[in-house]
């Protein structure tokens, strides 16, 4: 788990603020297009990623809960601590 997953899971699991900066962050990544999800990644690489693997691949949520709840584990080849 990269330090840009645990910031979404942490997003998600209504962890953060989301009226701070990270959280409106979030939001905007959640909504935004294609045109500024690439303006977006460019600036967040590792958080723009997650959003896009949590909106796009089926068993993303349930490997990144895994980790997210365990403290440790391994996603995607990741181990995490």
């Amino acid at each position: 788990m990269n330090e840009g997953e645990f910031r979404n899971a942490n997003f998600q699991l209504g962890n953060m603020d989301p009226s701070s900066f990270m959280g409106i962050l979030f939001n905007a990544m959640y909504k935004a297009d294609f045109q500024n999800t690439e303006k977006l990644r460019a600036g967040f690489p590792e958080e723009m990623e997650s959003v896009i693997r949590w909106k796009t691949e089926e068993s993303y949520y349930d490997k990144l809960r895994k980790a997210f709840d365990g403290g440790k584990g391994i996603i995607d080849g990741k181990r995490i601590e």
